[in-house]
């Protein structure tokens, strides 16, 4: 499995916000923000990369909640090389539904091989936040 960082600053605003709020629900913000000052955690989000295949199946557009519509996954597929990483916790996909969705798409219409997918893992850093999750990965 490798092994990279990023800083939370990389990310979408609301990816951002989405993981700042998980450690502030978790009584661990200042693990990453001190002051409004990113910490070292902050500077350097711990990333690795798995095989597409060990994530979960998804579906989209499954649930009342889910107002993202065509449209928005189409142009998710038009970026698939910009898309944010996925969030997991505890070996569990928490954010990135719909990316994983594109990935699969794309992987399936353009690869012969499979490809690896990079996420943010916050495994021992907070718990398996209290939202539903999207599923496990693969061992």
């Amino acid at each position: 499995m490798l092994s990279y960082t990023m800083s939370l600053s990389e990310l979408p605003e609301d990816q951002m916000t989405l993981i700042l709020d998980m450690f502030e629900d978790a009584g661990k913000r200042e693990l990453l923000m001190v002051d409004n000052e990113l910490t070292p955690l902050g500077r350097t989000l711990p990333l690795k990369s798995t095989f597409l295949s060990n994530f979960p199946e998804v579906v989209i557009n499954n649930h009342p909640s889910d107002s993202r519509d065509d449209a928005y996954l189409e142009r998710m597929k038009s970026a698939i090389g910009d898309l944010p990483p996925l969030v997991c916790v505890d070996g569990h996909l928490v954010d990135g539904r719909h990316r994983l969705f594109c990935y699969r798409h794309h992987h399936i219409l353009n690869f012969a091989f499979e490809p690896r997918v990079i996420y943010i893992d916050l495994t021992g850093l907070i718990p398996l936040p209290l939202v539903p999750y999207v599923g496990k990965l693969k061992d």
